[in-house]
């Protein structure tokens, strides 16, 4: 039986949900055994995800910050990396964000 071209689009979709699904699920699991690995700072979802991707998220009301410490305003923002991953991923399988990373070519003179 031969596939055509859209039906084995199609695979690939489900193949990305699917791997998608158990991305998360590990992170989940992650959060359900050790709650405190899964927050990071603001600072390090800055440096893992990228500070326009986190900002966006916020603007879009996809992502809460949650102050850890007693100084109130001043304390430090943390994010749940399983919110942001969720979101990430969402993005992905929607073809609104890529994580490929693209090499500066060089441009001779």
């Amino acid at each position: 039986m031969k596939l055509l071209d859209n039906e084995i689009l199609e695979l690939h979709k489900i193949q990305n949900l699917l791997v998608f699904a158990a991305e998360l699920g590990a992170a989940n699991y992650a959060k359900t055994i050790k709650p405190k690995s899964d927050m990071i700072s603001q600072n390090q979802a800055y440096k893992d995800f990228g500070e326009t991707f986190i900002k966006t998220l916020i603007d879009k009301k996809l992502l809460d910050c949650k102050r850890i410490g007693i100084g109130g305003k001043t304390s430090t923002k943390h994010y749940s990396r399983l919110e942001i991953l969720a979101a990430k991923k969402s993005f992905e399988c929607l073809g609104l964000v890529t994580t490929k990373k693209v090499k500066k070519q060089k441009v001779n003179k």
